[in-house]
Order: structure tokens, then sequence, then C-alpha cells
């Protein structure tokens, strides 16, 4: 792969770096800004230093996960392959 980039930009004239970033550019979905704004608004509004919200923010996520692989085992059968430890 590495020796096609090079190909590459030597027929285009350009080093390597500069068609890889075009190729990518050319390529692959740009961001979506305005998903991308909105889930940092999120963030922000939803950001907390209190260590009891953060306690019940950690096992409410650990509940989900939990639950997540419990209904896993139950839909696949105890052969089902694990997610995490």
């Amino acid at each position: 792969m590495e020796e096609r980039l090079k190909r590459a930009a030597e027929s285009a004239g350009a080093e390597p770096p500069v068609i890889a970033r075009r190729l990518l550019d050319e390529h692959l979905p740009r961001a979506n800004e305005a998903s991308l704004a909105l889930l940092e608004e999120w963030e922000r509004q939803n950001a907390t230093t209190d260590p009891v919200e953060l306690k019940r923010r950690a096992e409410e996520g650990e509940a989900f996960m939990s639950n997540l692989a419990r209904a896993r085992v139950e839909s696949e059968g105890p052969q089902a392959r694990r997610l995490w430890p």
C-alpha cells in the first residue's frame, strides 16, 4: 500500500502525505459538524463534578452493561460470546 501511495504521489507531483489527505478527503464522509456540535453541547450541559451524581451515573452504566450481557446470553444461549469480561 505504501508503494501505491508513493507512485500516486510521484505521478501527481506531490508528497505522499498530501496525496493521502486528498484521498481521505475525497473518499471518506466528512464529519457532520452540526451533529458534533450538538453532542458537545449535551456533554457541557450534563457535566458535573458532584460525587453523588457521578456515582449514580457509573452505577447506571454498569447496570445497563450487565443487562445487555444478560439479554445476549438469554437470546443466544450459554455459549454466547462475551462482549467484555
